[in-house]
C-alpha cells in the first residue's frame, strides 16, 4: 500500500479524500493500528481538514479496536469543524449496533437520520433487518423491510435467510415477495458464478460492494463490460442529442436492470435521464421493471419542475408502466403524496392517495400519515379525523408527528378537551407518546392559559423519562417561569449555552447529532461481569472499608467508556486531546 501510494505522487496524482478514507479502512480491515493512526495524524500535522469520510474510517477503527473514551471527543471535534455525519457515518454506528445486538439504539439513530434529513442507506435498513431476524422478532423484521421499501431499496442477497425466517414463522407471502425482490440474477457480474466464493461481487442499490464494508466508496460501478465506466459516462453526457444516441448504439453494451439502475442515479438532470430512460427501452430493448421505474420517479421529483409538469411526467410514466404490464407498488404513491404534501397541494395528494385503490392497491400508514398532516395543518380537522378512522380501521396507527398535527389541529379548532382525549388514547396503539406530542398538548394548554395543567404535563413527561428538546425549549421556558422553577430554567437555559457548534445555530441539529453518539455509546457500554460481581459481593460482608475502594474503581472503569449525559455534555471546542481528559469528558 505504501509502494502504491508513493508512486501516485511520484506520477503527480491527488490522494482525494476519498482514497485516504478508503486507505484507512484497509488499514483497519487488516488489523494494522499504526498504519491507519499515521493517516489520521498526517492529516491532522498537514493542516488539511478532514471530510466525512475521513471522519468515519476514524471512527470505524476507534470502534473495532474498542477505543471508546476516544470516540466522543473525535466525534465532537467533527461537528466543532462544522462537518455533519453523512449517510455512511450513520451506518457504520447501525452496524456496530446491530452486530452487538442493540437494535433498540439502532432504530433511534434511523429514526434520527430522516428527522436531520439524512436518507438511511440500504445497508443500514439490513444490518437492523438481520438483527431482528436473529433475535425471532418478525414483526419489527416486516416494520423495517416496510420502511426500506419506501426509500425504493431493493433487498440484497445478505437478506435470503430473512426470508427463511419469515417462512419458519409462517409468514409464506411475505418470505415469497422478498425472494422475489431479491432477484439474485440481475445483481450477478457477468464472468462470475453465482457461488464463486470470495470472487462473487454484488452491486448494491446505493453502488457499494457488498463484500466490502460500509466505508468503501465505488465511484465507477461494475459492469458485464470490460471498460465501461458508469460514472464517467454519466458525467459525459450533458445534454442529449441525436449525436449521443448515435454514440449509444455504438457501444456494444448488456442493458440489465442493475446497470441502468446506476446510469439513472448518475445522469445529472431529467433532461438526460428521461431520454436515457426511453431511449434504453425504445431502441437497445431493455424492459424497465418497477425499480427502474422507481429511480425515475425520483429523478423527476428532484427536478424542481413545476407542479403540472411534474405531475404530467408521472402520469405518462404510469401509463407506460400500465401498458407494459409493469407491477404498481404503494411506495410509488407514497412518495408522490409526501412530494404534493411538501408542495402544500392537498388536492393532488389526495388524488395521488385515490388512486392506491385504483390500481388495486391498499394504502398503507405511510400514505395515511402525510395526508392527514396536511390537512390538519390546513385546519381541516373533520377530514383528517375520517382519514384517522379509515387509517386505524386499516390496521395503521399514526405516528408521533402525525398525533401532534392533529393534537394542534383540535387546539387551533377550540376542541382542547378532545385534544387532550385523543392525547390520552395514544398508549392504545400500542405506544406511548413522544416529545412531539407532548410537546404540542403542552403548548396548547400554555396558550389557553392554564399553566397547572400545562406543568402536570411537564411533570408527567419527565415522568416517562423523556427530556425537554430544544425545539420545545421557548414553551417549556415559559411554563417553568410560572411555576416558579427557576432551577430547571437554568439547567435547560446551561445546556442550550454548551451547544456551540455551528456557531451556536441550529440547536436542535445539534442535540439530535449528540444524541447520536449518547445512544451509540450508551448501547455500547461494557456489559457487566458477573462473576466479577458475584466475587465481590462475597466479599462485601469480609471488608466493608475493601468494598468501597472496590466499588470506586469499578465505577471509574465503567464510567470512562461512557458518553456524556446529553443534559451535561461539554462541546468539542473545550475538550483537550489528551487520553485523560477523554476519559473525564466521557465521565461527566
Amino acid at each position: 500500500m505504501r509502494d502504491v501510494l508513493a508512486e501516485m505522487k511520484v506520477e503527480g496524482c491527488t490522494i482525494s479524500p476519498v482514497i485516504t478514507s478508503c486507505v484507512m479502512h484497509w488499514y483497519a480491515s487488516v488489523g494494522n493500528a499504526s498504519g491507519v493512526g499515521s493517516h489520521w495524524h498526517r492529516l491532522k500535522h498537514t493542516g488539511t481538514k478532514p471530510s466525512s469520510g475521513i471522519y468515519t474510517a476514524y471512527l470505524d477503527y476507534l470502534i473495532r479496536t474498542k477505543r471508546f473514551t476516544k470516540i466522543p471527543h473525535v466525534y465532537e471535534t467533527m461537528l466543532s469543524e462544522e462537518c455533519l455525519p453523512n449517510s455512511r457515518t450513520y451506518t457504520l454506528l447501525i452496524q456496530h449496533l446491530s452486530n452487538d445486538g442493540r437494535l433498540r439504539a439502532a432504530v433511534q439513530i434511523l429514526e434520527i437520520m430522516q428527522k436531520v434529513q439524512v436518507v438511511p442507506s440500504r445497508l443500514a435498513y439490513e444490518y437492523i433487518i438481520e438483527g431482528y431476524a436473529k433475535a425471532g422478532e418478525v414483526d419489527k423484521v416486516q416494520e423495517i423491510l416496510m420502511a426500506m421499501r419506501e426509500r425504493f431499496h431493493r433487498p440484497s442477497k445478505r437478506l435470503m435467510f430473512v426470508a427463511k425466517v419469515l417462512q419458519e414463522a409462517g409468514k409464506v407471502k411475505e418470505a415469497d415477495e422478498l425472494k422475489e425482490e431479491i432477484g439474485l440474477e440481475e445483481y450477478i457480474v457477468a464472468g462470475k458464478e453465482a457461488e464463486g466464493g470470495a470472487d462473487d461481487v454484488l452491486i448494491s442499490e446505493d453502488g457499494d460492494s457488498m463484500l466490502e464494508s460500509v466505508m468503501c466508496s465505488w465511484r465507477d460501478a461494475t459492469s458485464p463490460n470490460v471498460g465501461f465506466d458508469v460514472n464517467s459516462f454519466a458525467q459525459a453526457i450533458n445534454a442529449w442529442s441525436l449525436e449521443v444516441e448515435a454514440e449509444l448504439e455504438k457501444l456494444e453494451v448488456q442493458w440489465k436492470s442493475s446497470l441502468v439502475l446506476e446510469v439513472l442515479r448518475r445522469l445529472r438532470n431529467l433532461e438526460t435521464s428521461w431520454p436515457f430512460f426511453h431511449w434504453v427501452k425504445n431502441r437497445a430493448g431493455f424492459k424497465h421493471d418497477k425499480y427502474t421505474c422507481m429511480v425515475m420517479i425520483q429523478r423527476i421529483l428532484k427536478s424542481r419542475s413545476s407542479l403540472d409538469t411534474t405531475s404530467a411526467l408521472v402520469d405518462e410514466l404510469f401509463e407506460g408502466m400500465q401498458k407494459d404490464g409493469i407491477k404498481f407498488t404503494v411506495p410509488m404513491f407514497n412518495m408522490m403524496i409526501r412530494h404534493y404534501v411538501l408542495a402544500a397541494d392537498i388536492e393532488r395528494a389526495q388524488g395521488m392517495f385515490d388512486r392506491i385503490k385504483a390500481y388495486g392497491l391498499e394504502p398503507n400508514a405511510f400514505s395515511y400519515g402525510p395526508l392527514i398532516q396536511a390537512l390538519a395543518r390546513d385546519r381541516q380537522g373533520r377530514k383528517a379525523m375520517n382519514m384517522l378512522e379509515q387509517m386505524q380501521e386499516a390496521g395503521s396507527h399514526p405516528d408521533s408527528a402525525t398525533c401532534a398535527e392533529l393534537i394542534t389541529c383540535l387546539e387551533l379548532a377550540e376542541k382542547l378537551p378532545d385534544a387532550y382525549e385523543f392525547f390520552c388514547k395514544i398508549p392504545e396503539s400500542g405506544r406511548n407518546p413522544g416529545h412531539l406530542e407532548y410537546k404540542a398538548i403542552m403548548a396548547a394548554y400554555s396558550r389557553a392559559g392554564d399553566q397547572k395543567m400545562a406543568l402536570n404535563l411537564y411533570e408527567k413527561m419527565r415522568g416517562a423519562g423523556i427530556k425537554p428538546t430544544q425545539d420545545m425549549f421557548d414553551d417549556v421556558s415559559v411554563i417553568l417561569k410560572n411555576a416558579n422553577r427557576q432551577y430547571d430554567i437554568n439547567t435547560i437555559a446551561n445546556f442550550r449555552q454548551k451547544l456551540k457548534f455551528f456557531g451556536g445555530k441550529k440547536k436542535a441539529l445539534q442535540e439530535d447529532l449528540l444524541k447520536v453518539l449518547d445512544l451509540f455509546m450508551r448501547a455500547m457500554k461494557p456489559r457487566p461481569n458477573n462473576a466479577y460481581a458475584s466475587l465481590r459481593n462475597a466479599n462485601k460482608d469480609v471488608n466493608s472499608d475493601k468494598e468501597v475502594t472496590s466499588d470506586a474503581e469499578d465505577e471509574d472503569e465503567v464510567d470512562s467508556s461512557v458518553v456524556l449525559d446529553t443534559e451535561t455534555n461539554t462541546s468539542a471546542t473545550d475538550a483537550k486531546t489528551s487520553d485523560s481528559t477523554d476519559c473525564q469528558t466521557a465521565r461527566v
